[in-house]
């Protein structure tokens, strides 16, 4: 985790300290030195996420998008923010990714929208899938916020399996032209067989591909030593791993990093699975994908007691945040949502929740997903147009 102190606050730090040290000569009263290291704790809280009244919303950040963990929602929030505030996007000329399989490097940077004008040159946030390499992002987008999320590996592996269509590959695999097969039991029972016969892509999606994103390579999936570098690493580079079970006390902990404001991180949720690409769990296929993907489950697993860290770190208003964010998110969608109605979209993989008719004209931006908001993006720095003509989304001053 990566500090961040001002020097105001340094030297509130070294004056407490001197202070601390007069009292103990002058007096030798432990009550004091338990004063102070309670003090002192309070401060490191502060420090780590509160924002102060002269703190400014950060602006420079790289966001790992993951696959089926909720990431295309974060993209969408951070696009648009990015929007409204006439942020310089990261992202391909013509296509929706840099890559999938391959990490991020600045050549890719010739095939990258110009950013605008107003941005002197240089890119504030990355928000779109490309393979994590911290040491080439940090020279296109310095001084950045980092943060990514992740997802139980159980629930994450089904997801990728059943959105990317992965059961009709392994009945054809099995010769099951009849279809009685469970695709997903079939493939669990013998793996490695059905791992290397997709193309690179599909093979990444396959086994740990969470990890895979962070920083380790397919190569090392079985070995111990480099999976715990990886994840030491990602401890290191990653100010925030958010944990797609906990969404929305996610976005209470990005909301606070970031500076932002509640009405900032709001979303409607994008990209969810109709129910004939979901499949049965049990036991035996539970453990057979954490089996599969023990990379996965160690990141997992690391990054959840992480998680929890913080929010005990954030301090005891953290419910309170959290039940004021739900009940701005509530509004929101009582305003926006036809609820119960979808719309099937992008080759009948996903559902998208509806509109209402008479919903306000904020909400057709919050219902941007990843693609929509890419393209718009792209467009808006083609022409280098700052105008900001969207209905901002700001429920509590209404």
């Amino acid at each position: 985790m990566k500090l961040q102190v001002t020097w105001k606050q340094l030297c509130a730090v070294l004056f407490a300290l001197t202070v601390l040290a007069f009292v103990v000569e002058m007096y030798n009263l432990e009550v004091y030195i338990s004063s102070f290291w309670q003090t002192s704790i309070t401060f490191v809280r502060t420090t780590l996420w509160s924002c102060g009244h002269s703190d400014h919303p950060k602006t420079k950040i790289v966001f790992l998008k993951t696959y089926k963990t909720a990431s295309t929602t974060v993209s969408s929030i951070l696009m648009r923010f990015g929007y409204y505030h006439n942020l310089s996007f990261l992202i391909p000329m013509r296509q929706p990714v840099f890559s999938r399989v391959t990490r991020f490097r600045r050549e890719m940077l010739n095939d990258a929208v110009p950013p605008l004008k107003a941005s002197n040159g240089s890119y504030d946030v990355l928000a779109i899938h490309v393979p994590f390499n911290k040491k080439e992002l940090a020279l296109v987008i310095p001084n950045a916020t980092y943060i990514t999320i992740i997802r139980n590996p159980v629930s994450q592996f089904e997801s990728t399996f059943g959105q990317y269509s992965m059961g009709t590959r392994i009945v054809e695999l099995a010769k099951d032209t009849g279809g009685r097969l469970d695709p997903l039991r079939v493939f669990l029972s013998n793996p490695h067989h059905y791992y290397r016969h997709n193309s690179p892509y599909t093979d990444s999606l396959l086994r740990n591909r969470q990890i895979f994103d962070i920083g380790l390579e397919r190569d090392d999936f079985d070995n111990a030593t480099k999976i715990d570098q990886v994840i030491m690493r990602a401890e290191e580079d990653f100010d925030l791993v958010m944990i797609a079970e906990y969404f929305d006390e996610s976005l209470v902990l990005l909301k606070r990093l970031l500076c932002w404001e509640f009405e900032d991180v709001a979303y409607i949720l994008q990209n969810s699975r109709p129910s004939f690409l979901r499949f049965q769990l049990d036991d035996w296929k539970r453990k057979r994908i954490l089996q599969w993907n023990a990379a996965d489950d160690k990141l997992y697993r690391h990054f959840n007691a992480t998680f929890w860290r913080k929010v005990e770190e954030y301090g005891p208003e953290f419910q309170n945040d959290l039940a004021e964010f739900r009940r701005l998110l509530d509004r929101m969608w009582s305003d926006c949502l036809d609820r119960g109605r979808y719309a099937i979209t992008y080759k009948n993989r996903r559902n998208d929740t509806m509109l209402r008719e008479d919903a306000p004209s904020y909400c057709s931006v919050m219902s941007w997903d990843g693609n929509v908001g890419t393209q718009v993006l792209r467009k808006r720095q083609l022409k280098n147009d700052l105008s900001s003509s969207l209905p901002k989304f700001r429920l509590q001053a209404q």
